[in-house]
């Protein structure tokens, strides 16, 4: 079993840095699109505004429903078998993420749009909550309310 846990652990954090990946992925795009062509769109104060409002909007809610979502499934967890705990607890994680890198892929789309910087701190933002939420053994075993010596021994 502990091969099965090191195993689940591992795809799990393999597929955060994924939802890492693609937001640093779409960054690096965006910055060489704009350095080489400049904005879409010639933004005015009142379009800039307007972004920075639905955006920030977005990821204040975003962040909120990916946490109350990812907390209403882990209290389902009814299981003690820790396969299956772990298996509740990465789809949990993954909604949470996605609904992160979502966000932060709309910072990287305003970018794209208007060229103004203060998008790509807030996407940098973005990337922090996701680092903040990575899957380390000590936050999986917090969040599953186990002994960590469970993972560990792994």
């Amino acid at each position: 079993m502990e091969n099965k846990v090191t195993q689940q652990l591992k795809s799990l954090r393999f597929a955060y840095v994924a939802l890492m990946v693609g937001v640093i992925s779409f960054g690096l795009f965006a910055i060489i699109i704009n350095y080489i062509n400049g904005s879409f769109m010639i933004p005015d104060k009142v379009t800039v505004n307007a972004f920075l409002v639905v955006s920030n909007v977005f990821f204040i809610i975003g962040l909120m429903v990916a946490v109350f979502i990812t907390n209403k499934k882990l209290k389902a967890i009814k299981s003690t078998d820790l396969l299956e705990q772990l298996e509740i607890y990465r789809e949990a994680i993954l909604v949470r993420g996605a609904v992160i890198e979502g966000v932060a892929f709309l910072f990287l789309a305003s970018y794209l749009l208007l060229g103004f910087n203060i998008f790509l701190i807030e996407t940098l933002i973005g990337l922090l909550a996701l680092a903040f939420f990575f899957p380390t053994k000590r936050r999986v075993a917090e969040e599953l309310k186990i002994d960590i010596r469970k993972l560990t021994r792994s």
